[in-house]
């Protein structure tokens, strides 16, 4: 069974055969893979969900050794103008939100608007800091923060590395009883 089109329901376990530990990669690289691939993921998929169905999706693949050095070798060959044809960095900007179904951007923090941000991947002491949203890309699912400690810090993160901060008036109405 093809796991892109394997059943809605997620398996929870990490494939014993993939020596690759996608579980280590950020939400935006397994996401680009999946949009790349087309890998039926729930829209709602937490990254640790996101990785299996990547991991058994890499195990599934089945690769021409021939093929691959082939395209290795033809893309390190230098082109007439001398230059190395080498494919830019996946640079966040696709996949595009209508390809992933996502809509987040109506819950998005604001410009302005104080968050917490989880600023590395590990949840160590420090991994949280206070930062003002810069700007939400509905896009990419991305947001542009700024470290309210050090105001030259700009930071790019996904979405599920900020958290929105409570004013204390959630679910208060003005003229409600």
């Amino acid at each position: 069974m093809n796991p892109s089109t394997s059943s809605t329901k997620p398996s929870r376990s990490y494939p014993r055969g993939v020596a690759l530990d996608f579980r280590k990669l950020a939400g935006m690289a397994l996401l680009g893979y999946i949009d790349h691939h087309n890998v039926t993921v729930r829209p709602d998929a937490p990254p640790s969900e996101l990785a299996v169905a990547v991991a058994r999706h890499f195990e599934s693949m089945e690769v021409d050794e021939e093929e691959a050095i082939q395209g290795f070798l033809t893309m390190l060959s230098a082109n007439e103008n001398g230059t190395v044809a080498i494919p830019p960095p996946y640079d966040g900007l696709t996949p595009t939100a209508s390809k992933r179904r996502r809509t987040r951007s109506k819950m998005a923090a604001r410009p302005g608007e104080q968050v917490a941000a989880k600023v590395t991947r590990t949840d160590e002491n420090g991994s949280w800091i206070l930062a003002s949203v810069q700007s939400f890309y509905g896009d990419t699912e991305t947001y542009d923060v700024q470290d309210e400690d050090d105001t030259s810090k700009l930071i790019r993160l996904p979405w599920n590395h900020v958290m929105r901060l409570s004013t204390g008036t959630e679910g208060f109405e003005k003229g409600a009883d």
